[in-house]
């Protein structure tokens, strides 16, 4: 996919030459531009996944498919939580951690947490909670604020190319200073929460509540047996 930038740069987007825009995260200095170019429809990026989709569906009058979509979604919500019904208990707190080099972040109720929180039935920490409260999609901490936000299970979103090797720092360290909750490692691509990602995620969910533990085996390649 094109890259047009975080806010849809007008000189990017004027190139793929569209018949409408759609814009969640943008500049209100940039909308003159970006609606000389075609029309220009703006969203609250903040709102729930099922608001954002009635939202589009209704400007394109699918509201009866989105509700259909919506529909479809929560039943297998109800699925995966039966199959899961041994390996977590609605109601546990839970925090979602993501580490992007030496980073560490925890999110809100955006992106991977919105399964977490509005599908899956945990709850947000106190600290976590806070945040929602305030808007906050995310916030990045400190390596002392750790344990802060940890909660009785706790998920940590890496990146892809950091799945396959032995437990580097800081992951291993953020890791240890969550003992004894659960961990469970999680790649950093799914921290998205639009209808799609969702509904998708919904079917690996099984293999991240497999690999918990406070030393999950991330292990190289050329070690394995």
């Amino acid at each position: 996919m094109p890259d047009i930038g975080l806010q849809g740069a007008p000189e990017q987007v004027s190139l793929l030459k569209p018949d409408l825009i759609l814009l969640g995260n943008y500049s209100e200095q940039q909308l003159p531009q970006l609606d000389a170019i075609a029309p220009t429809i703006v969203y609250r990026e903040t709102t729930s996944t099922f608001e954002r989709l009635r939202y589009i569906a209704d400007l394109f009058d699918r509201s009866r498919t989105a509700e259909q979509w919506i529909d479809r979604y929560e039943e297998s919500v109800r699925r995966i939580r039966r199959q899961l019904a041994d390996d977590y208990i609605a109601g546990e707190r839970a925090t979602v951690y993501l580490v992007l080099g030496k980073n560490i972040y925890v999110m809100g109720q955006t992106g991977f947490a919105a399964t977490v929180y509005e599908s899956l039935g945990f709850r947000p920490t106190e600290s976590v909670n806070q945040l929602i409260i305030n808007g906050r999609p995310w916030i990045q901490i400190d390596y002392n604020k750790i344990t802060q936000y940890g909660g009785d299970r706790n998920f940590v979103m890496v990146p892809q190319e950091e799945m396959n090797v032995n437990i580097p720092s800081p992951l291993q360290s953020l890791v240890g200073m969550l003992a004894p909750s659960k961990v469970h490692i999680v790649e950093a691509g799914w921290n998205y929460d639009d209808p799609l990602t969702r509904e998708r995620l919904l079917t690996i969910l099984p293999s991240i509540f497999a690999k918990d533990g406070l030393t999950p085996m991330l292990v190289n390649e050329k070690n394995k047996p």
